[in-house]
């Protein structure tokens, strides 16, 4: 997936990574879910992005990749979101 993210290739980037986020090792699956979130940013889909940044740090908490891209996003209240 991560390879195919540097190729730009977005989309099948996603598909492959949808497997790593079931892995059973959670270094690899934090590691799947932060590398699908960058590519959904790249699609614009910002956020599945969000929610896949969030899983990376459900799986390993303070996982620092993840950590340094969520602190680039604000979340408003949703009365403000649409503004």
């Amino acid at each position: 997936g991560a390879m195919l993210y540097h190729m730009g290739r977005f989309e099948d980037s996603v598909e492959a990574l949808n497997a790593g986020v079931t892995a059973e090792n959670t270094d690899a699956r934090a590691a799947a879910f932060y590398n699908r979130a960058l590519s959904h940013e790249r699609l614009g889909e910002i956020q599945l992005a969000y929610n896949d940044y969030r899983s990376a740090l459900a799986v390993i908490p303070g996982y620092p990749p993840a950590a340094r891209q969520l602190r680039r996003f604000s979340v408003l209240p949703a009365s403000e979101a649409g503004s």
